[in-house]
């Protein structure tokens, strides 16, 4: 099998391209255009049980729009936290919602994400780098490794897993998997080499290089096709 990675110059391309591999049906996977993305930010301040719709209500009142509120969940215990996501639809003053400081009669501070460490992993065919949401590829499951999805699989809990990714007798959402932890190192080295270019500045012909490209729709996704007969 080959793997194709295409780059669409604009959104009009990308979607052409997606209707095409659809009717198709061919496997692939995609990411979501950067000008469709939410703009989200982390509220704190307010108290755990605030109305989601409260939230949403008053935010729209300072003039954003807002996709989604979510409650943040402690990650041992699952219990909500005094923490919200707010999802914003993209727009010109996104980054005016960090001059809010005031929401349902509270003091709050708006603050950015933090980046996720983790590669992600897709739930629908469980390789990395993409999500279930835009993968169109065969289902494979987390659990025996078969062409099902994961919540119609009929192994017995005494049969051992198989990971689809190295065959192993594991899951395949193993944090010990192999395949996730050299994804995961190579990652960390890239996350460090791109700290490390923030902090030493580039040369001259590299910022002229990256000042003259043309590119704004760095949209990528894959695509696999089968092998040509020699």
């Amino acid at each position: 099998m080959h793997e194709v990675m295409l780059t669409p110059s604009t959104p009009d391309a990308y979607r052409s391209i997606i209707r095409y591999l659809t009717e198709g049906k061919y496997a692939f996977h995609t990411y979501q255009i950067k000008s469709e993305r939410v703009y989200r930010v982390v509220l704190r301040g307010l108290h755990r049980h605030t109305p989601l719709h409260e939230i949403t209500r008053d935010i729209e009142k300072q003039g954003h729009k807002v996709r989604g509120v979510t409650n943040a969940l402690h990650p041992k215990s699952k219990m909500p936290m005094p923490l919200f996501f707010v999802d914003l639809e993209p727009a010109p003053n996104n980054s005016d919602i960090f001059n809010i400081c005031r929401i349902f009669y509270s003091e709050v501070r708006v603050e950015e994400p933090h980046k996720r460490r983790d590669v992600v992993q897709c739930t629908r065919c469980q390789q990395f780098c993409h999500t279930k949401s835009y993968c169109n590829r065969p289902p494979r499951c987390v659990h025996c490794a078969g062409e099902h999805d994961s919540t119609t699989c009929l192994k017995s809990r005494d049969t051992p897993a198989t990971c689809t990714l190295c065959s192993g007798d594991h899951p395949a959402n193993y944090r010990r998997c192999q395949v996730y932890k050299d994804l995961q190192n190579d990652a960390r080295k890239r996350t460090y080499t791109q700290e490390k270019r923030s902090v030493d500045p580039p040369p001259m012909r590299a910022s002229a290089a990256v000042a003259g490209s043309s590119n704004k729709f760095p949209i990528l996704y894959h695509l696999r096709l089968p092998a040509t007969p020699r």
